[in-house]
């Protein structure tokens, strides 16, 4: 890592702070992110949290977003049009609800991405993590809103690798939890696993304004995989962004879409035979499996 730079936010005159009004609530802007956490002794501090963290990379931070901002951005969820949701197609692995890509999400939650989108709030995510020129994602695909309802969950997996249309290679994700009086005892908690061996290394729970960066990588098993139990009224929300880089050496590698963990033998043993198999071989043996 390089000499850490300072990610300021950008500042008005002190005796008069610039605002912002959504549904008649005032938000001075110097305060959308805790200016605490961008001095650069707590950037320091930070990187080398990120990059000593077990099973792999990442950082959990309790109240890094103005919690006004936040409850805006939480009633948000319940103003967004229905057509503007996608259920998980997957319900053995993932039972979630994703907004759409580009989807007009409200007042409240495109001030909190665009400071995620903007150019100090990067600067302070490629020195917290070390690593350089980090590309944001304005229409959030695979971001956005993110909601489980009662049995919901989202098994142990790694994300996609590419950005679906760019290509870009997929560095990390930010998300913010937005979960007011939550419960452990209904389930939910983020677990962040170990490939060898394969156990839950750290338990996140979902609790309101608590944020968390984690770096992607083959090894960056994660999920919330037990159903959630949930009582009538509530759901599990986040906010969530994604962040990419250009990387050359990775050109030739194929993209590949969200890699479940599964513990049963005989599903590692299919994968085996699958990977020392000849492709052609392998869909002639699948043609005859399906008759």
């Amino acid at each position: 890592m390089g000499p850490v730079i300072e990610a300021t936010l950008p500042q008005a005159d002190a005796a008069v702070s610039d605002h912002v009004c959504i549904r008649g609530v005032s938000l001075p802007l110097d305060r959308l992110v805790d200016p605490r956490r961008l001095a650069p002794e707590s950037v320091a501090t930070l990187h080398r949290d990120f990059t000593g963290a077990a099973p792999f990379p990442h950082l959990v931070l309790d109240g890094l977003f103005d919690p006004t901002l936040l409850d805006l951005v939480a009633q948000e969820f319940d103003l967004l049009d229905p057509v503007h949701w996608r259920r998980s197609l997957d319900g053995h692995h993932e039972q979630t609800l994703r907004s759409q890509p580009a989807a007009p999400l409200g007042h409240a939650a495109e001030l909190y991405f665009g400071v995620l989108n903007s150019g100090w709030f990067v600067r302070f995510l490629q020195s917290a993590t070390g690593v350089d020129n980090l590309i944001p994602d304005a229409q959030l695909d695979n971001g956005g809103f993110h909601e489980a309802q009662r049995g919901g969950r989202f098994r142990i997996h790694t994300d996609f690798n590419k950005h679906a249309r760019t290509g870009l290679a997929n560095e990390m994700v930010l998300i913010t939890y937005l979960n007011r009086d939550w419960d452990p005892a209904w389930g939910g908690a983020l677990e962040l696993w170990s490939a060898k061996p394969r156990e839950c290394v750290r338990r996140i729970e979902p609790v309101f304004g608590r944020t968390v960066l984690m770096q992607h990588g083959a090894q960056s098993f994660h999920g919330h995989p037990t159903p959630l139990e949930l009582p009538p009224g509530r759901t599990r929300r986040s906010v969530a962004a994604y962040f990419y880089s250009h990387r050359p050496e990775q050109a030739g590698v194929r993209p590949h879409s969200t890699q479940f963990m599964d513990t049963s033998v005989l599903r590692w043993l299919r994968i085996g035979a699958r990977e020392l198999t000849p492709p052609l071989v392998w869909k002639a043996v699948k043609r005859l499996a399906g008759r």
